[in-house]
């Protein structure tokens, strides 16, 4: 019975949510926005959006989804220990083996720089090299 489904975007991010998760009735696909296509920025060209948990787990640019019977493991190292497979804001799971408290911290003193990398990455111009 497939409990799991692992999404991949284009931009190389992955997220996974349990089958619960997503067949809540706020979790959405989207392709458009107030009756226009994505942009980019804003996932393009398909976005997953589950309110209920943390922003990690709204992935852009989707590609991919697979199916699992079992939570896989797709990130290594630090990524693992900040990844929560439910990621409940109302719950505060914000990691798997360290207490949402802490980590609360932690994401804090991070969103300065994520927020300059992604500014950085959407001023990019592109050559034709970096698409193949």
């Amino acid at each position: 019975m497939i409990t799991n489904i692992l999404w991949r975007g284009q931009d190389g991010n992955s997220t996974s949510l349990l089958l619960e998760d997503l067949l809540d009735e706020s979790v959405l696909l989207v392709d458009r926005f107030e009756d226009r296509p994505l942009s980019i920025e804003h996932g393009a060209p398909l976005r997953l959006i589950a309110p209920k948990h943390y922003g990690y787990k709204n992935l852009k640019h989707l590609t991919k989804m697979e199916f699992h019977t079992t939570m896989p493991a797709f990130k290594k190292g630090f990524a693992a220990l900040l990844d929560h497979p439910r990621a409940r804001v109302s719950e505060e799971e914000r990691g798997r083996w360290v207490p949402g408290i802490i980590l609360r911290y932690v994401y804090g003193a991070a969103v300065e720089g994520t927020v300059k990398d992604f500014r950085d990455a959407m001023n990019k111009k592109y050559t034709k090299e970096d698409t193949s």
